[in-house]
């Protein structure tokens, strides 16, 4: 199964599924484009049931606008994950994306040509896709997955102008070309440049001259500089942008508390720490309970910096011990930490336990490249 987690990293990341929107140049309708959007800043605010209500109502009052069945589909998802969990969410993302899939026939019977609407069919192609992921059908993964790509590529091709359809091509592309050979040569086979520099300017591309990928766009670069790249300083400058434009989102404080750690700005980081676990406690409950572990390594780092080994240990236990989410980043670096903290007790056969369960994930960050490392020789402050 090797060859496929670099799907599993793909569509984990934020909300990354409904990066594929129109841009400026289609002649799509977009007359309600003021309301879409409303709907939009609630859901990055996690305002997920205001986000739910706008977009089910600007679905009746705009049915041809070219992005606002795809977002309500994504508001479903994100208000069930936030609800109920993430394996309910799945269920409720199946459900709308079977839903919006004969809505963008029709649209695309009625307007065969426009680049929009070819899109937006792409980027539900990538709905099914995450379906398929909660359900552990990599078949299904790979497939819909796949055409998602392809459709995305294809309209990239005839409108290069449309900056959204950098980012799911950029992704792919840094994705795959950090992978083994034989995933390399697949992509290149259905078309992939399989380069990540290649990958990484075409995400910021989406980002620069983006119109409704642009946020997630900035997101993803975050993610990858904070824990697959290990560039804190380049991380802070997205999660800052981010944290501003939406300062209701508890996922954008964490990014931004995560990036000050590992710059060691403690003093701010344990700042921001507090509040975002105070947004996290005010958050709904199937949402706060996946927000504890989290929480719980950023404040095991924070007192490993600070020399506090015994309380980073229990805090870092705790973390590993409770983890109920799907994306395995904060597990993977929670057994690194753990496995740092015992080397520096003198504990080595506890410390390489960690190190392998860390390596185990092989989620492409530097948890599991450093972990790799401490294997060959102990940690040492």
């Amino acid at each position: 199964m090797t060859a496929f987690k670099f799907s599993n990293i793909w569509f984990a990341l934020p909300v990354l599924i409904f990066a594929l929107f129109p841009s400026k140049i289609t002649a799509a309708d977009k007359t309600g484009d003021e309301v879409v959007w409303q709907g939009i800043s609630a859901f990055y605010n996690e305002d997920y049931n205001k986000a739910v209500e706008v977009l089910t109502q600007a679905r009746d009052d705009f049915p041809e606008h070219p992005t606002v069945h795809l977002v309500w589909a994504v508001s479903l998802w994100l208000r069930s994950q936030a609800q109920d969990g993430f394996e309910v969410a799945h269920t409720v993302l199946e459900k709308s994306s079977a839903e919006i899939i004969p809505v963008y026939k029709g649209l695309l019977k009625k307007y065969p040509h426009d680049p929009a609407y070819k899109l937006n069919m792409a980027t539900t192609q990538g709905l099914l896709a995450r379906v398929a992921l909660g359900k552990k059908d990599w078949l299904g993964v790979v497939s819909s997955g796949l055409k998602g790509y392809q459709g995305a590529r294809a309209v990239h091709r005839s409108h290069p102008e449309i900056y959204d359809t950098y980012l799911p091509l950029g992704v792919l592309n840094y994705y795959v070309g950090r992978s083994s050979s034989v995933v390399q040569v697949l992509g290149k086979f259905f078309g992939m440049e399989a380069n990540s520099e290649i990958g990484l300017q075409q995400i910021n591309l989406a980002v620069e001259k983006g119109e409704y990928a642009r946020v997630e766009a900035a997101s993803i670069l975050a993610y990858i500089y904070l824990w697959i790249q290990d560039d804190p300083q380049i991380a802070l400058i997205y999660c800052d942008k981010l944290r501003s434009e939406f300062p209701k989102s508890a996922y954008y404080h964490h990014i931004y508390t995560e990036a000050l750690l590992q710059l060691k700005r403690l003093d701010e980081a344990e700042k921001s720490l507090a509040f975002t676990q105070k947004m996290a406690d005010d958050n709904l409950p199937a949402s706060k309970k996946a927000w504890q572990p989290t929480l719980k390594y950023q404040r095991a780092l924070l007192n490993f910096h600070r020399g506090n080994i015994d309380e980073a240990l229990k805090l870092t236990t705790a973390s590993i011990n409770e983890f109920n989410t799907e994306l395995d980043t904060p597990l993977g670096y929670g057994y690194l930490l753990r496995g740092m903290i015992y080397d520096l007790k003198g504990e080595r056969r506890k410390a390489v336990a960690n190190y392998r369960a860390a390596v185990k994930l092989e989620n492409y960050t530097t948890a599991v490249t450093k972990a790799k490392r401490f294997l060959k020789e102990p940690y040492q402050k």
